[in-house]
């Protein structure tokens, strides 16, 4: 189903869905190709533009879920044969790992066909001013998650200047560690002594909360963060929600992606 909330008086959509897609965007700029943009790994959505009508898919889910990417397969396939679009060029994320990344390149190679990858939050954008019939430069905020950075951090809480074609980096949230990287995103606690930590302040005193790791590992993650070892830097805005979540003992670990944010939001209403 497609998910809509009220904002400001206004609708703001969250997931376009059913009772939404495939009504075409109609887009700023004419694509001179046929595109496939594959999108990303987490809540995907994919689409289909040729000339000024791009198709956007409905909610296809995390690809990391079986089902979800062979429903992923599937809907690109039949989408192609509905609207009768045979992609030229194949747009990704420029994280390699990600399912739909993966997909395009394969595919690529199979049918003699061009990749373009597109940074993570540049996409969002992007997108953001396709939605908006933008094609002047903006000033682009880009907070979420996670995404696959150029210089090789992850990134979630940026400042970019451009447009659809090229944006730089102008500003972005302080970057902490990430220790343990992914199992960080399940344990906000971990988060929480990452920032602690950056502060300047003490994590020996540190009480953990119910669910939280005991001294010990309180200590082996504090090592991590020290030394560097399994620990990237990010500037990710949803990792901060997520660390003073779990400071505000409300949640050390997760059972589903934006579980801690959505209950920080939840209480501050």
């Amino acid at each position: 189903d497609g998910v809509s909330r009220v904002a400001g008086g206004a609708e703001l959509p969250i997931r376009r869905s059913r009772g939404q897609a495939p009504r075409p965007l109609r887009l700023p700029a004419a694509c001179v190709r046929p595109v496939l943009a594959a999108g990303g790994h987490l809540k995907n959505t994919f689409a289909l533009a040729s000339g000024r009508d791009a198709f956007i898919s409905h909610h296809i889910g995390d690809l990391d879920e079986y089902s979800a990417h062979a429903a992923f397969r599937g809907d690109i396939a039949l989408y192609e044969q509905l609207f009768g679009i045979s992609p030229r060029v194949i747009a990704h994320d420029l994280h390699p790992d990600y399912e739909s990344t993966r997909y395009a390149i394969a595919r690529a190679r199979r049918e003699g066909l061009e990749t373009l990858a597109v940074q993570h939050h540049h996409a969002h954008v992007a997108s953001c001013m396709a939605e908006h019939g933008l094609s002047e430069p903006v000033i682009g905020v880009a907070f979420d998650g996670s995404g696959y950075g150029g210089d090789g951090t992850v990134w979630g809480g940026e400042f970019l200047v451009g447009d659809a074609r090229a944006v730089r980096r102008a500003a972005h949230l302080r970057t902490v560690p990430l220790p343990g990287g992914e199992q960080a995103v399940k344990e906000p606690w971990r988060m929480a002594v990452s920032h602690l930590l950056d502060a300047g302040e003490a994590i020996d005193g540190m009480a953990p909360g119910p669910g939280s790791g005991g001294a010990r590992e309180l200590r082996l993650i504090g090592r991590m963060i020290e030394q560097g070892v399994n620990a990237p830097l990010t500037s990710s805005a949803g990792r901060l929600f997520d660390a003073i979540a779990a400071l505000a003992g409300l949640r050390m670990r997760m059972s589903f992606e934006g579980q801690a944010a959505m209950e920080l939001e939840s209480l501050a209403a």
